[in-house]
């Protein structure tokens, strides 16, 4: 093996990992990370909290500290201001463990996508996830209450940061 190898392959070795850490405890939900692909993070909370994540691959890279919270705080903490459709099924409190996130992207306004009756693909999928969502909590409630009345929502806020006390996530572009 050449001198160039060897040095290249320890250089590879003692560069930092990027890493993403999500612990739910007692029903609260803590997430670290520092420039990590968003499915990273996702995968971590799955894997932590026992929850299905039904998502597409999400390589945007992200960094963020959040202090233990319910899982659906965490959860929309992360998301705020990114371009996705998101479903979160359970994880209210600590007596309603997380069971399913559900993520799709949103479409670009004017695209192509934003066009009403184009069939299936990206928004068609966020219909779907929504109408799963809404199917699953009026099964699990008796009825939905008038939660779901406007029907699939998309939040008007733009932008790549969030900060509030406990709570910072930043989109790394």
């Amino acid at each position: 093996m050449s001198a160039a190898v060897v040095s290249a392959t320890l250089v590879d070795e003692l560069q930092p990992t990027p890493s993403a850490i999500a612990m739910y405890q007692d029903g609260r939900l803590a997430l670290t990370a520092e420039d990590v692909p968003l499915g990273d993070i996702l995968e971590r909370i799955g894997e932590s909290t026992g929850a299905v994540i039904e998502a597409p691959v999400l390589e945007e890279r992200v960094s963020v500290q959040l202090d233990p919270q319910p899982p659906v705080q965490a959860i929309a903490a992360l998301f705020e201001g990114m371009h996705l459709n998101y479903a979160i099924l359970g994880g209210t409190s600590d007596q309603d463990p997380l069971q399913q996130i559900i993520v799709t992207l949103k479409a670009a306004p004017g695209s192509q996508s934003d066009v009403p009756n184009r069939g299936p693909g990206v928004e068609g999928t966020a219909v779907e996830a929504w109408a799963r969502a809404m199917a699953r909590f009026a099964e699990e409630t008796g009825g939905d209450e008038g939660v779901w009345d406007k029907g699939l929502q998309s939040s008007p806020k733009t932008g790549a940061s969030s900060s509030t006390a406990g709570t910072s996530v930043r989109a790394n572009r």
